[in-house]
């Protein structure tokens, strides 16, 4: 069982009040059927939370400005990596991390660099340019081809980007349900191409 003093899910660097709030949350936004996020100041005190879609959450230019420089975790309610919009959010925002976490991942990424502007453009050239190589090797899983593209972003620009294994409470049943969920997008998804 993940621990909120586990120094690969919570960063020895933060506060002890703040590994404690994320723990707590991230444990309550896994059972979110909708993607929620929620933001921390480095010592552990809430800034926002917002819930969202089933696919995203509409974040404000001010709630982006509120949380400036904090850390901002949000639930993916079946199994996916950091999206282009999420990396966005953290470039636009200035995050001291940005987090996700799904029915079996956590997913970090920071930049100590302060996410420049100039890194974005060559970021998505760095993920477009992972994803097509994926596919090209025969990567079938939409998921893994997301994570080995993040993983060559991250490392081309000097980002820090981990995806770690953790125990959710009854995570078989979180595996199951994100299975279901992904099966009926996968179905609606054929349904719209006509097949």
């Amino acid at each position: 069982m993940s621990k909120w003093n586990d120094g690969r899910l919570y960063p020895v660097d933060f506060s002890e009040e703040l590994c404690r709030a994320l723990y707590l949350q991230e444990r309550k936004s896994i059972w979110m059927l909708n993607e929620a996020v929620h933001t921390y100041a480095l010592d552990g005190t809430p800034i926002f939370g917002k819930r969202g879609g089933p696919k995203a959450v509409g974040v404000t230019l001010t709630e982006m400005a509120l949380a400036r420089q904090a850390v901002w975790t949000h639930n993916h309610p079946r199994v996916s990596a950091l999206s282009i919009d999420d990396v966005q959010r953290a470039f636009e925002s200035q995050v001291a991390e940005l987090r996700a976490i799904d029915p079996i991942w956590i997913y970090r990424l920071r930049d100590s660099d302060g996410w420049p502007a100039e890194k974005w453009i060559p970021m998505l050239r760095a993920i477009g340019l992972e994803l097509a190589r994926a596919r090209e090797e025969g990567v079938d899983d939409v998921q893994e081809r997301n994570h080995r593209a993040m993983v060559a972003g991250a490392n081309s620009l000097g980002l820090t980007y981990s995806r770690t294994r953790w125990s959710p409470p009854l995570s078989f049943a979180l595996r199951l349900r994100g299975w279901f969920i992904a099966k009926r997008d996968s179905r609606r998804h054929s349904n719209r191409q006509g097949h």
